[in-house]
Protein backbone atom coordinates (compact mmCIF):
# COMPACT_ATOMS: atom_id res chain seq x y z
CA UNK A 1 0.00 0.00 0.00
CA UNK A 2 1.41 3.39 -0.98
CA UNK A 3 1.09 6.39 1.32
CA UNK A 4 -0.50 8.52 -1.39
CA UNK A 5 -4.15 9.56 -1.55
CA UNK A 6 -5.83 11.39 -4.41
CA UNK A 7 -8.70 13.80 -3.80
CA UNK A 8 -10.72 15.72 -6.36
CA UNK A 9 -11.80 19.02 -4.82
CA UNK A 10 -14.31 21.48 -6.28
CA UNK A 11 -14.36 24.99 -4.84
CA UNK A 12 -16.66 27.92 -5.45
CA UNK A 13 -14.93 31.24 -4.84
CA UNK A 14 -17.32 33.83 -3.47
CA UNK A 15 -15.01 36.80 -4.07
CA UNK A 16 -12.07 37.80 -6.26
CA UNK A 17 -9.07 35.66 -5.39
CA UNK A 18 -5.44 35.57 -6.48
CA UNK A 19 -3.21 32.62 -5.66
CA UNK A 20 0.41 33.68 -6.00
CA UNK A 21 3.02 31.40 -7.51
CA UNK A 22 5.22 31.48 -4.40
CA UNK A 23 8.26 32.59 -6.38
CA UNK A 24 9.10 35.96 -4.88
CA UNK A 25 11.57 38.12 -6.74
CA UNK A 26 13.51 40.76 -4.80
CA UNK A 27 12.04 44.15 -5.67
CA UNK A 28 9.08 42.52 -7.43
CA UNK A 29 5.65 41.27 -6.50
CA UNK A 30 4.35 37.72 -6.02
CA UNK A 31 1.28 38.17 -8.20
CA UNK A 32 2.23 35.65 -10.90
CA UNK A 33 -0.61 33.13 -10.98
CA UNK A 34 0.10 29.43 -11.50
CA UNK A 35 -1.42 28.33 -14.82
CA UNK A 36 -1.74 24.92 -16.44
CA UNK A 37 -1.01 23.99 -20.08
CA UNK A 38 -4.45 25.26 -21.15
CA UNK A 39 -3.74 28.63 -19.42
CA UNK A 40 -6.28 28.03 -16.65
CA UNK A 41 -5.27 29.27 -13.19
CA UNK A 42 -4.89 26.59 -10.55
CA UNK A 43 -4.14 26.20 -6.87
CA UNK A 44 -1.17 24.00 -6.01
CA UNK A 45 -1.85 21.15 -3.61
CA UNK A 46 0.88 22.35 -1.25
CA UNK A 47 -0.81 25.77 -1.05
CA UNK A 48 -4.15 24.18 -0.23
CA UNK A 49 -2.48 21.98 2.37
CA UNK A 50 -0.92 25.06 4.01
CA UNK A 51 -4.25 26.89 4.05
CA UNK A 52 -6.01 23.93 5.65
CA UNK A 53 -3.27 23.50 8.22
Amino acid sequence: MSGQTTLRVTMELLSDTIFGSGFSIPGGEDIAVCRDDADYPYLKGSTLKGLLR
